[in-house]
């Protein structure tokens, strides 16, 4: 039989230090989930109805520390969810935190309860648990940490999740860990990523476990040229970020460090963090490819947040070209901007080059749409205004001094499918490219609603992807031989 679950319910106020309630509970497998009706918890639901009346009680923290010895924790997730169902049921949507010993760590867990705190971790995430909380105390004796110190805590997982809000990062995120870590990265499995291994995740936390600035430092830079853009979040466990630390972050355009006192906590994080995941990508019809990220992308993956600026770039040229292709790259562009915002930042240089690309991008913001006419050369690249063949992989170096987010990419070239998916690889949102001969007036009509889509969402994926779908259609309805095709990392 399974061990009872035993823990101290502590009832917080919004404002305030000291608790206004509190008791333990104990729960075991033959506890009558109806029970609540005449339990402590039924006199937390009076006791905070009749709180309710000055509107500043009218809400709590309902803080669940859990006792007994930690290293022998039944780990029960059916225990779990009753205790978690009461909470929620009684207590007046309150936010609720789990608290657990700052010793359970993954070096000292059994093998055998390792599978067992996952799934009961997954249980308070499906509970509605705001965040697990690591702390020193002693719960074999039922000690709990002070009302000031649970509260300090609480207070610091609201600003911690207060700085993710404009994280909305789709795809699956991971972790980086030292080599020091490694009970950590076997419980991770897949999600735990090191230099030169297999990678999963779109995004990572790097976890900083160095106590000195120069080491943070160094550890922070040297897995930012291993992983690029990938790295999403910087964390320190069990030690306070570095002013050097805190630059690095503003240098890369990332949210200030994390803190975290035990690992547990962010392992709760990244199931957090990947909670609306979807293991597989959706059913996409016909013209769209999914391709794998880079190991080190250079495009930082959008929010969501954030008005778009957009960069119009033509090689097309007087003299060079046909005087119907100059004159149809103009339409091109004001055919788009007449379904722009008027409000909206945007560049114009019709005349194009490596050269000027790499000035150009150093004065745009972030995040960027990149939409580009010219003469694609297939696996060659893109022709530059100069006439010279400009390789993929030289078009993405022009944005190599680039920190931010690229949600769009808009190729109106034939033949320029390997330059879309060289910039899919690098982190670009949708890169959109053409397989056949562009014919402008008519190619027009799909880069009209994409971009028109894009700048309606804030440059997010699904959107573009629907107005590509419906352009595709368009397109087929007027007849083309174009074959656009829209290439992104899976979701």
């Amino acid at each position: 039989m399974a061990l009872p679950l035993q823990c101290r319910v502590i009832l917080l106020p919004k404002q305030g230090n000291s608790s206004f309630r509190s008791w333990e509970e104990m729960l075991d497998e033959a506890t009558d989930p109806e029970s609540v009706e005449i339990s402590q918890w039924r006199e937390a639901m009076v006791a905070l109805s009749d709180r309710a009346r000055v509107r500043e009680r009218r809400s709590c923290e309902a803080v669940l520390c859990m006792l007994g010895d930690p290293h022998a924790e039944s780990w029960n997730e059916g225990l779990l969810r009753m205790l978690l169902k009461n909470a929620r049921e009684s207590c007046w949507g309150a936010t609720l935190f789990l608290v657990i010993h700052r010793d359970i760590r993954p070096d000292n867990l059994p093998k055998q309860q390792a599978a067992a705190v996952d799934r009961w971790l997954q249980t308070a995430l499906e509970g509605r648990v705001f965040d697990v909380l690591q702390l020193s105390y002693d719960p074999g004796y039922g000690i709990v940490p002070e009302d000031s110190d649970l509260k300090r805590c609480c207070n610091e997982a609201f600003d911690r999740h207060l700085n993710l809000r404009t994280l909305a990062r789709e795809g699956l995120w991971g972790c980086s860990l030292s080599d020091s870590r490694s009970s950590f990265r076997k419980l991770l499995g897949p999600l735990a990523c090191q230099p030169g291994g297999e990678i999963q995740a779109q995004h990572l936390i790097l976890v900083v476990d160095r106590g000195k600035a120069e080491a943070q430092k160094r550890f922070v830079q040297q897995r930012l040229v291993e992983f690029g853009a990938r790295i999403g979040l910087i964390a320190t466990l069990g030690n306070s970020p570095s002013e050097a630390l805190l630059q690095i972050c503003r240098e890369e355009r990332l949210p200030p460090p994390l803190a975290f006192r035990a690992e547990l906590e962010i392992w709760y994080l990244l199931l957090r963090l990947n909670e609306g995941h979807q293991s597989s990508p959706p059913e996409r019809r016909e013209g769209h490819r999914i391709v794998p990220l880079n190991v080190a992308p250079k495009f930082q993956s959008y929010s969501g947040t954030g008005a778009l600026s957009v960069l119009f770039t033509s090689s097309f040229v007087p003299g060079l070209d046909w005087s119907e292709q100059v004159a149809q790259a103009a339409r091109d562009i004001g055919a788009m901007l007449e379904h722009t915002p008027v409000s909206i930042r945007y560049e114009v240089d019709p005349r194009v080059t490596p050269e000027r690309l790499t000035a150009v991008i150093g004065e745009m913001k972030s995040p960027l749409v990149w939409v580009h006419m010219g003469h694609g050369l297939g696996e060659e690249g893109l022709e530059d205004a100069d006439r010279e063949p400009v390789s993929p992989g030289r078009w993405l170096n022009c944005f190599g001094g680039w920190r931010g987010s690229l949600p769009l990419v808009l190729l109106l070239s034939c033949c320029s499918t390997p330059t879309a998916e060289c910039f899919a690889r690098a982190g670009a949102g949708v890169a959109i490219g053409f397989e056949g001969e562009v014919l402008s007036a008519r190619s027009r009509l799909l880069a009209v609603k994409v971009l028109g889509a894009a700048l309606a969402s804030g440059g997010r994926r699904g959107p573009i992807l629907d107005a590509f779908e419906a352009g595709l259609d368009h397109l087929k309805a007027v007849g083309n031989p174009s074959q656009p095709l829209a290439f992104y990392t899976e979701p």
